[in-house]
């Protein structure tokens, strides 16, 4: 049984105990607002000084990451257990996108999970990649299912590139425009490394495709290709391919372009 303790009480602290396992045990939650929060999903709120008075396994801070301004929030609240001298790899951030009963994001941490079991068991290894992780969602599922391979994580983290965007159709350019580069802007690595598990295999780099892929000599067991744009997905597929282990997955997610597909 995974003891866990919750950082902050507010409404996603009350939807991680709707959709926690029967092998994990809630041991306290705790919030800085304790004085005023009594009481959360039937817990007692105790005091950040508390904290160490609990064993636990795991401690999740669950705050929104996407409400204006808890980003800061996080990271402060993060600085703080460290401070007190809680365990890096204890702390994670919720991950409520992808563990919640979704129609779209089930079946897809459900395919992740079996991959995962199924390369174990034939014994299939290899480093795992994730190329456009926003916000560390789908990153931190990787983490969770392949819980030992190196894991890359390659993001702008700074939106699309205007030089990957020329080559677009004006449809397109016409997303980008209209919100997707703002949207896709607000991302943060200090917010996807809170979903990592076991960080110290994480290798994270910041910056463009293909120039983000210089200097790695690993071959790779699984990648998902999440770039939105043709040209990083296209240079994308073909950095990749010849460094896949016999058996490994490339898998494109939200994206099919058919003169892509042929030129690969």
């Amino acid at each position: 049984m995974k003891r866990v303790l919750l950082f902050g009480a507010g409404k996603f602290a009350q939807k991680w105990l709707q959709y926690i396992k029967g092998d994990i045990c809630v041991v306290a939650i705790a919030d800085n607002a304790y004085r005023e929060i009594k009481t959360c999903g039937g817990h007692l709120v105790i005091a950040p000084h508390d904290i160490m008075n609990y064993e636990f396994d795991e401690l999740i801070i669950t705050l929104d990451d996407l409400k204006v301004g808890n980003d800061a929030k996080i990271i402060n609240i993060y600085a703080q257990l460290i401070e007190m001298g809680i365990d890096d790899d204890k702390i994670m951030l919720q991950n409520l996108k992808y563990y919640i009963e979704n129609i779209f994001h089930r079946p897809r941490t459900n395919y992740i999970y079996s991959l995962a079991e199924y390369f174990n068991n034939v014994g299939l290894k290899g480093a795992i990649a994730e190329c456009g992780v926003y916000r560390g969602w789908f990153s931190g599922i990787l983490s969770d299912a392949f819980v030992s391979e190196k894991l890359y994580l390659f993001d702008s983290f700074e939106g699309f590139s205007s030089s990957d965007l020329e080559l677009e159709s004006p449809k397109a350019k016409e997303w980008v425009n209209n919100g997707a580069q703002k949207r896709l802007s607000n991302t943060s690595q200090e917010i996807v490394k809170l979903r990592i598990r076991n960080r110290v295999r994480m290798v994270m780099r910041k910056g463009f495709v293909p120039q983000t892929f210089e200097n790695i000599n690993d071959s790779f067991l699984f990648v998902n290709l999440d770039m939105d744009l043709y040209v990083p997905q296209i240079e994308a597929l073909r950095w990749f391919a010849p460094r896949m282990q016999k058996g490994g997955v490339i898998l494109m997610h939200d994206y099919f372009n058919s003169t892509l597909i042929r030129e690969v």
